[in-house]
């Protein structure tokens, strides 16, 4: 609304002078936030990365997720810094939300809240290994090549074993480095069966590749 003003002197022994003229200034609410990503209804592998349009003058931007689009059912909620949010960790349930933002400038005014969206994780796709090649001869660490998979991936997760039941003493899980695509060597030589799957950010799982074998 609108705030009328005026200043005055006052000297050592309090004597004040006459008041300045009248003036005025309107506080308005920071704007609606627009949100740039992701778009409503999409599937995200992991957890999500928001980006929105920078609003001047903000404090900071008030966030809530829910499982429903009304935020009755104790929505998650936080203030950020944004204009973009990288580290969320929602709960491994559920895998859809709905979500909104608004801004908070720094005199305190809050602005509006912005249309609401909706995003639902979703594991990921199957990891596609072209090498080492099924019977491969192996000497020293394992190699692997395959394309990482789309979204916010943890680990690839690697299971090797002595039998290809997986369900032996020598059973090896391990995480493959998303960057150099290998492991240690194990301990023991012989014949290893392994099958690889992608894990996201969420705990989703994607399906195992078939099962191939090194030596």
């Amino acid at each position: 609304g609108i705030t009328y003003w005026r200043v005055r002197a006052r000297d050592s022994i309090g004597n004040d002078g006459d008041w300045s003229p009248t003036y005025t200034y309107t506080a308005t609410l920071p704007p609606m936030v627009t949100v740039l990503s992701p778009v409503n209804n999409a599937e995200i592998v992991g957890q999500p990365n928001l980006q929105w349009a920078a609003l001047k003058n903000i404090s900071y931007y008030e966030i809530e997720f829910d499982s429903v689009s009304d935020f009755s059912n104790t929505p998650y909620s936080g203030t950020f810094a944004g204009p973009s949010l990288n580290d969320l960790a929602l709960a491994p349930s559920p895998d859809a939300y709905y979500w909104h933002i608004r801004g908070k400038d720094l005199n305190g005014n809050v602005g509006p809240w912005s249309a609401t969206y909706y995003f639902t994780m979703v594991a990921p796709a199957a990891v596609n290994v072209t090498a080492p090649i099924d019977g491969a001869t192996i000497t020293g660490d394992v190699h692997f090549t395959f394309t990482n998979v789309p979204g916010n991936i943890d680990c690839y997760y690697l299971l090797m074993d002595k039998t290809d039941q997986f369900n032996g003493p020598d059973i090896y899980p391990a995480c493959v480095d998303p960057i150099t695509h290998k492991i240690s060597a194990p301990t023991s030589v012989g014949k290893w069966y392994w099958k690889l799957q992608a894990n996201s950010t969420h705990g989703q799982s994607g399906p195992y590749t078939s099962v191939r074998s090194f030596t």
